[in-house]
C-alpha cells in the first residue's frame, strides 16, 4: 500500500506514511538547489544584488514595527516559516498584531534563483529577484488576497542549511484598492531557521502503536521505544504561542489532513509521544479524544480540535492542577529551541 504525500510542489508516493517524513527534508534541499529553473516566466536581474532604489526613513529603523490604518505596534512579535515553491526559496513571516489590529499579517518573501544570499536587495521590482506581498490573516480575509508591496532588503546572514538566515526589510504596499493600502513594515534582524535543524524539536510517537498512554506512563520516559521519524518537527511549525501552547500550521509542509494522516486511532486511554528537543526526551503528552472520561494526566491534544488552524498542547486531561511553575509545556529545553528558531510568540 502507498501513500501520496504531497511536499509544496512536489509529491511523494511512499510504502507507508511513517516513511513519508524521511526523504522531506532532502526533497527541500534539491528544491533549493533547482531554485528557479522549473519557472520559466521568472525574470531576474544580471547583478548579484539588486540596487536600493528606497533609501532609509525614520519609520525604518528602531525596534520591529507595523504601522497599518493610523494604528501602529512597536515592537511587533514576529515568527517565520520556510516554504519551498517550484520557483524560488521563500520564507513567511506572521507579524502577531491580532491583539492590537484585531488582525495578524502575514507576509511571504521570495528569492530567485538564488537562495537567500547575503547583500541588498530592492523588493518589488517588477525584474527583481526579491518579491514580497502581504495578507490580512483572519476568518474574514480570502486566503488568495496578498499585496504587493515595495521596500529594501538586506540579508545579513544566510546561504548555509545549517545556520540561520538573518535580515532586515522594510516595507511599504503600494496596492491602492487592498484594505492593507499604505500599511509599513520594519524588520531589524529577524530570522528564518536553518533547514537542517528541522528535527531539533519533535513529537514522537510510540514503536508500538497499541501502547496507550496511561500503559506509557508506568514506563520510565527514557525506556520508551520510539518510532523512527517524529510525527512532527520544526519544518511543521509557523508559530507557537507560549501564554495558550497553540501551535500554528507550516504550510506546506503540514495542515490538519496531513498531520492526521500519520495518527493511528486515537482511543479513550489516549495515544502517547514523547517531546523531545536537541535530542532530549523533554516529557510524555498525549493524543487524546473528547469522547473520554478516562483521567490522563500529562499534556495532550485533542484530536477533535486539530483544525486548519493548527493544534493545542492542553496542560492535562480532564483539566490539571499543576501550576505554572510545575507546567511541562514551559520547559525551558523547548521553549529554547523553538526561541532560536524564530517560532515562539511570548
Amino acid at each position: 500500500m502507498t501513500s501520496a504525500i504531497r511536499v509544496g510542489w512536489w509529491q511523494l508516493n511512499v510504502p507507508n506514511v511513517e516513511n513519508a517524513m524521511k526523504p522531506i527534508l532532502e526533497i527541500a534541499k534539491v528544491a533549493v538547489a533547482i531554485g528557479c529553473f522549473a519557472c520559466g516566466n521568472q525574470t531576474t536581474n544580471d547583478a548579484h544584488h539588486d540596487t536600493l532604489t528606497n533609501p532609509p526613513s525614520e519609520f525604518c529603523s528602531g525596534s520591529n514595527k507595523v504601522e497599518s490604518d493610523g494604528s501602529t505596534v512597536e515592537p511587533a512579535a514576529i515568527t517565520s516559516a520556510l516554504q519551498f515553491m517550484n520557483c524560488c526559496e521563500a520564507a513567511v513571516f506572521r507579524f502577531h498584531t491580532k491583539a492590537q489590529m484585531g488582525f495578524d499579517i502575514l507576509a511571504t518573501l521570495t528569492m530567485a534563483p538564488n537562495r537567500f544570499e547575503p547583500g541588498q536587495y530592492a523588493l518589488g521590482e517588477s525584474n527583481g529577484m526579491a518579491q514580497i506581498h502581504l495578507a490580512i490573516d483572519n476568518d474574514d480575509s480570502p486566503e488568495w488576497e496578498w499585496a504587493s508591496a515595495r521596500g529594501s532588503l538586506d540579508v545579513i546572514e544566510g546561504g548555509d542549511y545549517s545556520l540561520p538566515t538573518m535580515l532586515t526589510f522594510c516595507i511599504e504596499v503600494d496596492q491602492p484598492e487592498h484594505p492593507l493600502a499604505g500599511t509599513r513594515v520594519f524588520v531589524n534582524r529577524v530570522g528564518i531557521m536553518a533547514l537542517d535543524w528541522s528535527q531539533r524539536f519533535g513529537l514522537w510517537l510510540l514503536k508500538d502503536p497499541n501502547i496507550t498512554a496511561r500503559d506509557a506512563s508506568e514506563i520510565p520516559l527514557e525506556s520508551l521505544e520510539l518510532a523512527t521519524q517524529p510525527v512532527m518537527d520544526l519544518l511543521g511549525v509557523a508559530y507557537y504561542d507560549a501564554g495558550s501552547h497553540s501551535l500554528g500550521w507550516a504550510e506546506p509542509w503540514y495542515t490538519a489532513d496531513y498531520f492526521k494522516a500519520f495518527l493511528p486511532t486515537v482511543g479513550v486511554q489516549g495515544l502517547p509521544f514523547v517531546a523531545i528537543a536537541d535530542g532530549e526526551r523533554v516529557y510524555l503528552g498525549a493524543f487524546a479524544t473528547l469522547l473520554s472520561s478516562f483521567l490522563i494526566p500529562m499534556p495532550s491534544i485533542f484530536v477533535e480540535e486539530i483544525n486548519s488552524d493548527g493544534l493545542t498542547i492542553e496542560g492535562s486531561y480532564p483539566g490539571s492542577d499543576a501550576g505554572q511553575e510545575d507546567d511541562l509545556r514551559n520547559d525551558p529545553r523547548i521553549l529554547g529551541v523553538l526561541g532560536q528558531a524564530f517560532k515562539l510568540v511570548q
